[in-house]
């Protein structure tokens, strides 16, 4: 039976002792395989636009308002949970998509600001990731498309309670950067009409 080839680093280990035997030469392999590498860096890179998100928004979790805007958008989902129609028992210039998104998650976390600002973070975590996505696929660096995911951040959430309060473009943008993501990945007629919808999904934010 022809002998399993080793890695560098595997035969270092070897050496030192730190592996032996045949089987313990297989999972090691088996660990090292390109697609699983290939599954673990995305999941990676979005734990780090997570963790930064969470860490450069987390001050504004607790105060109770931050600005009229988002307060607007809370009242009016609050009262969409509680059998009110929009536009005729409460009337805002803002399509009704936002409102369903915070009633839905004002029904998932309860009437919790906490909660609301939470979810804001995770979303603009995500949405970092989708442009980091669409960077990679564009054919930039990995760390150019690193570096568009952390400015999105930061640009989300340092500029004045403009940034910071969860508005509109908090969700507009995650549906926005995942057809371009999709778009520039599989540019086909299925995907470009997936792109189309999501677009749309975004307008109604």
């Amino acid at each position: 039976m022809e002998p399993a080839k080793t890695v560098p680093f595997e035969s270092a280990c070897l050496r030192h002792g730190f592996l032996g035997g045949s089987m313990e030469r297989v999972i090691f392999e088996a660990s090292l395989k390109p697609n699983d590498l290939q599954l673990i860096r995305p999941v990676f890179i979005l734990l780090i636009f997570l963790a930064l998100a969470l860490t450069l928004r987390f001050f504004s979790f607790f105060p109770s308002v931050i600005d009229q805007d988002e307060s607007t958008y809370i009242v009016i989902s609050d009262a969409l949970l509680n059998g009110y129609t929009y536009q005729v028992d409460f009337v805002d210039t803002k399509p009704i998509g936002i409102f369903w998104v915070l009633a839905g998650l004002q029904w998932l976390f309860g009437p919790s600001i906490f909660g609301l600002r939470l979810a804001a973070s995770v979303i603009l975590a995500v949405t970092a990731f989708f442009l980091y996505r669409a960077k990679l696929v564009y054919g930039s660096s990995p760390g150019a498309a690193l570096a568009a995911g952390v400015l999105y951040l930061f640009l989300n959430s340092t500029f004045t309670f403009y940034g910071v309060s969860p508005n509109t473009e908090t969700y507009f943008n995650l549906f926005t950067a995942l057809a371009l993501w999709l778009y520039l990945d599989i540019p086909v007629n299925f995907m470009g009409l997936l792109g189309d919808l999501l677009c749309c999904s975004a307008l109604a934010l």
